[in-house]
């Protein structure tokens, strides 16, 4: 989603409203091989399992904590005297710098944990794996955000977003603060 801005007076308002995450339906289609294997047991049985078993997977992939991390519409205001977001100042001479992030790239990521299988598991696991890392890179794609740092400490300017508009809301913070980009 782009951004706007509104300049008013010596100090810009910028409103940011995050990117929509993706649907994982990779991983909500791995409930296939659970559905045929119930289905040797009970037809009604593999059907109430798919059904929660795609529930879940989307659930956890779409509001999980890794898609909501950073990713809330933010509203702030810049000017060549600091920021203010969320009825906080931050002044321009204690801000460091500015800088994009993206924490699903960072690796700050705890679901990334290999786990080793056999047998069918370790079919349905490859397959989940892949589902996974697909997903992971729609979501990263769609995670970028834009801190501003101030006494060591990261302060969110606007998150859920996609690298250009990041890029785009960086380079005019900067300008108004007058930061030099590294």
């Amino acid at each position: 989603m782009a951004y706007t801005k509104n300049e008013q007076g010596q100090s810009t308002t910028f409103v940011t409203q995050p990117e929509a995450v993706p649907v994982p339906w990779g991983l909500a289609a791995l409930g296939v091989l659970p559905v045929v294997i119930f289905l040797f047991i009970s037809i009604p049985a593999a059907f109430v399992f798919a059904a929660i078993f795609a529930a879940l997977v989307w659930a956890r992939m779409k509001v999980g904590p890794a898609a909501r991390k950073h990713r809330l519409p933010s509203t702030f205001s810049v000017s060549s005297d600091g920021v203010s977001i969320e009825g906080r100042s931050i002044r321009q001479k204690d801000i460091h710098r500015a800088i994009i992030r993206n924490h699903v790239l960072s690796g700050d990521n705890p679901s990334d944990v290999i786990t080793l299988h056999h047998g069918l598991g370790a079919m349905h696991a490859a397959a989940s794996g892949a589902a996974k890392a697909k997903f992971k890179g729609q979501l990263a794609d769609i995670s970028y955000r834009v801190d501003v740092e101030a006494g060591g400490v990261p302060y969110t300017l606007a998150g859920g977003l996609n690298e250009s508009t990041a890029f785009a809301i960086l380079s005019d913070v900067s300008g108004i603060l007058g930061l030099q980009h590294a």
